[in-house]
């Protein structure tokens, strides 16, 4: 069975996206023994600051590869005009880099890190717009149950890569002035893509992340999104907590951390909905 593979995507940064991702991955792994890979399709690099450790991602970058590579070695090996029975043949062992796996090795968490090299990529190949879609319907991926893309904040050409490779997204957001321009955004973005490349891109849902249910302010917009989204909003919310901040740091999720049990089983929540609304998209009720 192929693996369920889903964009995490805002055009609006600063909204906990990362944090969502990585929290995810590593529950989906930790709490459901789920087989997971995480893809940081992101410059900035944030998610594989998460998932390695300086000394570690310093190895990995001697011995094996990043995102970056896969594009910058299409680029290499065949230039913008590739011949046409030529192919790309990628080790992708070399990309994988394991964060987590279960004693009996039956679950595990891997991440295929990124770099700010990426953004030179951006500037300097011609990407084929279905590269990352090509090379995660490789077999070697139908190992993963889940497979995680974290995106960048910005409409560009990682953009295209991620909805035509995923075609399923989760958009997080927050319940603040910029939520509702920030989701009309990525709904615009969705629907030029569609005119642009034929593939229609499924929200399975928004997630209110950072939330202080306590402000009236919050539950206004809050309000505003729910009333343009409907039954596409997350039941779950993932309310403002430091502990999501210290998890981070300790590489762990939130369900490893010292946070109250409530803040727990509210993650609990939202990834039983999030595996149920996958489930949902695949068989085309969303």
């Amino acid at each position: 069975m192929p693996p369920k593979t889903v964009a995490i995507i805002n055009m609006k940064g600063g909204v906990g996206k990362t944090t969502l991702a990585w929290n995810l991955a590593i529950h989906l792994f930790s709490s459901h023994q789920q087989r997971v890979l995480l893809v940081d399709l992101d410059p900035q690099a944030n998610a594989t600051l998460l998932g390695l450790s300086e000394d570690e991602f310093e190895n990995h970058r001697k011995t094996k590869k990043t995102i970056a590579d896969l594009f910058i070695d299409c680029y290499k090996k065949y230039g913008p005009f590739p011949k046409p029975n030529e192919s790309l043949r990628q080790n992708y062992d070399d990309f994988i880099f394991q964060c987590e796996k279960s004693d009996d090795g039956t679950a595990f968490c891997d991440i295929i890190p990124s770099e700010l090299e990426l953004s030179w990529v951006l500037k300097n190949a011609y990407i084929d717009p279905f590269l990352l879609e090509k090379t995660l319907n490789s077999p070697y991926f139908d190992k993963y149950g889940y497979i995680l893309i974290d995106c960048a904040p910005t409409n560009s050409i990682l953009t295209t890569l991620s909805l035509n490779a995923a075609k399923k997204i989760l958009v997080p957001v927050m319940a603040d002035v910029f939520a509702v321009y920030g989701v009309d955004l990525t709904k615009d973005v969705i629907e030029q893509h569609k005119e642009d490349y034929g593939v229609d891109t499924k929200v399975i849902g928004l997630v209110f992340v950072r939330y202080e249910s306590d402000k009236a302010n919050q539950r206004e917009y809050k309000s505003k999104v729910v009333g343009k989204w409907g039954r596409t909003t997350f039941t779950a919310s993932i309310r403002n907590n430091d502990h999501y901040k210290i998890s981070n740091g300790q590489r762990k999720d939130i369900s490893r951390s010292a946070a109250h049990q409530e803040v727990k089983d509210e993650f609990e929540q939202f990834t039983n909905e999030f595996i149920e609304k996958t489930e949902q998209a695949i068989k085309g009720n969303i």
